[in-house]
């Protein structure tokens, strides 16, 4: 789904005109608030999966989309307290406690390259943190819920929300 398609060239132009350079974003229940483990080596290993996503995309001049994605995940959980999740490529880090719940704050670059620009266009940026996805694992399996909401500003103006609930399963 391309973004620019999804609004006018007037409100396009208008809000890049009002941007001109000046764009902000903020996210809401994306902190991460778990303390990496100092063991965590029994729930150390490579789990596969999949990662259900429904996103809600509000533009401030169209109505709301909504749109379900299902990509392909894998989630790296080292023996130190570390988590690399990766989607189509692009790789994120978190934490994972010694009672095997861990946190990942997903920025927008793992939406992908395509989305970029789009996004930008709105005042957000791909390091932009727009969910977290938190939950727990017990081998040889691991769950997550995603959650998250992200504004994108130009001018202190609402251009952009992003709102993404989901969730994830995994197995060694």
């Amino acid at each position: 789904m391309k973004v620019k398609n999804q609004i006018t060239a007037i409100a396009l132009t208008g809000l890049s005109v009002l941007g001109g350079g000046c764009s902000s974003s903020s996210s809401t229940g994306t902190s991460v608030s778990i303390t990496p483990g100092s063991d965590t080596s029994a729930y150390s290993a490579v789990y596969q999966g999949t990662l259900n996503v429904q996103a809600v995309l509000n533009i401030t001049t169209q109505s709301s989309q909504t749109a379900t994605y299902s990509r392909n995940a894998t989630v790296t959980v080292g023996i130190n307290g570390a988590v690399a999740f990766k989607v189509e490529g692009v790789e994120v880090l978190g934490v994972v406690d010694n009672s095997g719940n861990w946190e990942v704050a997903a920025t927008l670059a793992l939406l992908g390259e395509e989305a970029k620009d789009d996004y930008e266009s709105f005042g957000c940026s791909t390091s932009d943190v727009f969910a977290k996805i938190t939950g727990t694992v017990s081998p040889p399996n691991l769950w997550g819920a995603v959650s998250g909401k992200l504004t994108c500003y130009q001018v202190l103006i609402p251009t952009l929300e992003l709102e993404t609930t989901g969730a994830l399963t995994a197995t060694q």
